[in-house]
C-alpha cells in the first residue's frame, strides 16, 4: 500500500485582481500544472472549493472497464449504422 497522504494547507492572499496563487508545494501535491482546468464553487456554508477538472471521458470510462467496452462497442455500432443510412 502506498504513503497516506497528508492534507495540506497555508495562507494565501487575493490580488487587486481577484487572482489567488496555489504555492508549489500544493499545486505538487495535487499534481496540478499549468494551463489545467478547475471548477471552482462557493458552498452554502461560503467554504470556495476547487476541483481540477483532469479527467477527460476516457479515463473516466477505464475506471469501469466493464461498462466503457459496451459502451464503446454500442457507440461504435450507432456510428456504423448512421453513416450506412446517410449514404444513400
Amino acid at each position: 500500500m502506498g504513503a497516506k497522504k497528508i492534507p495540506l494547507e497555508t495562507t494565501v492572499i487575493i490580488s487587486s485582481k481577484g487572482q489567488v496563487v496555489i504555492p508549489k508545494e500544493l499545486r505538487n501535491s495535487a499534481n496540478l500544472h499549468e494551463g489545467e482546468k478547475m471548477l471552482i464553487r462557493v458552498r452554502e456554508d461560503n467554504v470556495i472549493e476547487l476541483v481540477p477538472l483532469k479527467k477527460d471521458v476516457e479515463d473516466l470510462f477505464k475506471i469501469f472497464p466493464i461498462a466503457y467496452e459496451k459502451n464503446r462497442i454500442e457507440d461504435d455500432e450507432l456510428i456504423k449504422k448512421y453513416f450506412e443510412e446517410n449514404e444513400k
